[in-house]
């Protein structure tokens, strides 16, 4: 490797190796602080600072490693301030050669661990720009600096809490300056604060969601700092509990909402960061405990029951960490049934199939965890859960069929938990399974909505053959009706004035009442073919052949129907013939219509089909085939339209039972 390659891969590590030095170097300091005074390292800040160092060194390390983003740098920033406030605290304990250094060096710098959090970062999370945000920032900056001098030129150095010594730097001005470096940080981190609730307040979507856990652990974490300020006996466990508060809300941030795109590496921490703080603060508790028990100082035998304990608990302690881990970033895919019971659950519970889609799919996202799950059918979008992300390009965006009893009811379309990791065997093993239920509530609610839309079009037909009917007995009957009045009332004044003349209209009488007469056959045989109860389906559509066939049009039937059909299916076949003869002649222009039968052992089926002008492409559908699809939706048999300029077919085709 040559100079100039080594040197661009130190560049590129170093920053990434500083941060894990900063967890190392703070969980030494700890350590060394245990073993020189274990009552100093429980009551004063050892372990927090130890918790804040480690937690921010790994967020640090993870995000260098894939990004140079502002919010990297101020990770490893405040990382290395508690690591050298840990280790310098230390060190000084010990009282060896530059002991008076390190406890000038830790009497200051947990500063800028402790307010970093809630001063600059608050300002700048999560773009990393200072424009418009510089107030904030630089009264934070400037406080910190305040602070720190006052703290630097403190009157005494503690070596230990029972030893101190003169501060070679100390300034009369000490407490003057550390009350107004805390003022001006307490002014910094409320603009800060306000800042970002205010921009929380704006946005929306994906964005709102993102800032929300990390402004709400801010602004704790501020009132916190406030509340143990006049009670300083009460910071150390206190600031434990809080300290780890806005890192674990950034990581949400990180992991549920793609930032910065280093999902994977920092899901392989939180195992390591959740025992991190089980065994601290398991040490703390237990040492802390049995001191009060004994009613003395924290010594070398609270320390080993302490170390005995956490190491007895650490086995199950790793495992109860590793199985939370895994759920919050896996979901159920090691635990399917609990995702399999909640989705039985909501569909019994949930009052319409519709609902239990979308409760039953935003139960799927959440069980995979995955930002975004799409529930389509053919007829469009059914349910839609989250927000597909920017990076979900077409390509990542995987499609799962729905099958139910061996029937395609939809697709599942969803994407992976980030863009480098998709889904594995066992996220598709979970997927399979609560796709089956998903599938099968998907056909329920095929089926109601197919239910619901053949009730419609009964009801339609319905309402449109008594349209029919009342515009035949007016249009038709109606007018010779009147027309067959009005004869007879000339006939009458001609009985009058002239007899002889009354035979003339006779004829005319006749003529009008006979065609009355067959308009209204015409009206009842529509609404129940005669000849059906004489001559069957069979003999029935070759008699309505016949009347509708002449020399420029002619209608044929032929087949076969077999044995009895029963009755509705004869009425909806004859029907459908009728209603599609009539539109092949009178729309369609048609010379030629054939109808063809044909009788298997369930099922009938039947094909009409003419050789007119079709359908225009731009002719909206009319009453006539709605008419002719609700008859077969009625008895659960399938219907087909198929037409073109050279002519249309319609098959129907009915499932029959033995009578």
């Amino acid at each position: 490797m040559t100079t100039v390659s080594l040197t661009r891969s130190m560049a590129a590590r170093g920053p990434v190796l500083l941060a894990w030095g900063c967890g190392l170097l703070a969980t030494g300091g700890l350590i060394l602080a245990v073993g020189t005074d274990p009552h100093t390292a429980v009551t004063g800040h050892a372990y927090e600072d130890t918790a804040t160092a480690v937690m921010w060194a790994v967020l640090a390390g993870l995000l260098l490693a894939q990004t140079r983003h502002l919010a990297a740098w101020i990770f490893l920033v405040v990382a290395c301030c508690a690591a050298l406030a840990v280790a310098a605290s230390a060190y000084a304990g010990r009282d060896l050669t530059g002991s008076h250094a390190a406890a000038w060096l830790a009497g200051w710098i947990w500063t800028v661990s402790t307010f970093v959090p809630v001063t600059v970062l608050p300002a700048t999370f999560p773009s990393g720009r200072l424009r418009d945000r510089r107030v904030p920032v630089a009264l934070g900056m400037v406080g910190l600096t305040v602070m720190s001098v006052g703290l630097a030129t403190s009157e005494t150095l503690d070596l230990s809490p029972t030893h101190s010594v003169d501060n070679p730097v100390a300034s009369p001005a000490s407490d003057g300056l550390f009350l107004a470096g805390s003022v001006l940080i307490v002014t910094s981190a409320a603009i800060a604060i306000v800042g970002l609730w205010r921009r929380l307040h704006q946005s929306t979507g994906e964005q709102r969601r993102r800032l929300a856990p990390v402004a709400v652990a801010a602004a704790v974490t501020l009132i916190v700092l406030i509340a143990v300020a006049p009670a300083p006996g009460w910071a150390p466990p206190v600031q434990l509990v809080a300290a780890p508060l806005v890192p674990a809300a950034i990581t949400v941030s990180v992991l549920q909402y793609h930032l910065y795109d280093v999902e994977i590496v920092v899901r392989r921490s939180l195992v390591f960061l959740g025992l991190t703080a089980l065994v601290i603060g398991g040490y703390v508790g237990v040492v802390q405990a049995s001191a009060n028990l004994l009613g003395r100082r924290p010594g070398t035998f609270e320390s080993i029951l302490a170390a005995g304990t956490v190491a007895l608990a650490f086995a199950p302690a790793r495992s109860a960490v590793q199985r939370a881990v895994g759920r919050w970033v896996y979901g159920d895919r090691a635990t399917p049934e609990r995702a399999l019971r909640d989705i039985g659950g909501m569909v019994a519970a949930t009052d319409g199939t519709g609902p239990a889609l979308e409760s039953s799919t935003a139960r799927l996202r959440d069980a995979l965890r995955v930002p975004w799950v799409e529930l389509r059918t053919p007829e469009g979008t059914v349910a839609s859960v989250g927000s597909r992300p920017r990076w979900a390009a077409d390509g990542l965006v995987e499609s799962f069929p729905l099958v139910h009893l061996g029937a395609p009811q939809g697709d599942l379309l969803l994407v992976p938990r980030s863009p480098r990791e998709p889904l594995g065997v066992r996220d598709r093993a979970l997927l399979a399974q609560l796709g089956a239920l998903i599938a099968a509530v998907l056909a329920s609610h095929r089926l109601v909505t197919d239910l619901q839309h053949s009730r419609e079009n009964v009801v339609l037909a319905r309402e449109e053959e008594r349209r029919r009917i009342r515009r035949d007995l007016h249009d038709g009957i109606g007018p010779l009706l009147s027309a067959l009045g009005t004869h007879a009332d000339v006939a009458s004044l001609r009985l009058e004035r002239d007899p002889g003349t009354v035979a003339e209209l006779m004829p005319r009488i006749r003529q009008i009442a006979d065609d009355a007469a067959a308009g209204l056959r015409r009206v009842v045989d529509d609404l129940q073919p005669v000849g059906l109860d004489e001559l069957g389906l069979l003999g029935a559509l070759q008699e309505l052949a016949t009347t509708l066939s002449h020399d420029q049009r002619q209608v044929q039937v032929t087949g076969t129907t077999g044995a009895s059909l029963p009755a509705a299916v004869e009425v909806a076949a004859y029907r459908i013939v009728a209603e599609a003869v009539s539109n092949a002649l009178r729309h369609g222009h048609a010379r030629l219509v054939t109808v063809a039968l044909a009788r298997a052992e369930s099922q009938l089926a039947l094909e009409v089909r003419d050789d007119g002008t079709g359908v225009p492409a731009t002719a909206t559908a009319g009453v006539g085939l709605a008419s002719m699809r609700a008859r077969a939706d009625e008895l659960g048999a399938s219907f087909d339209f198929v037409t073109s300029d050279r002519g249309t077919t319609v098959r129907a085709s009915f499932p029959v039972r033995s009578t």
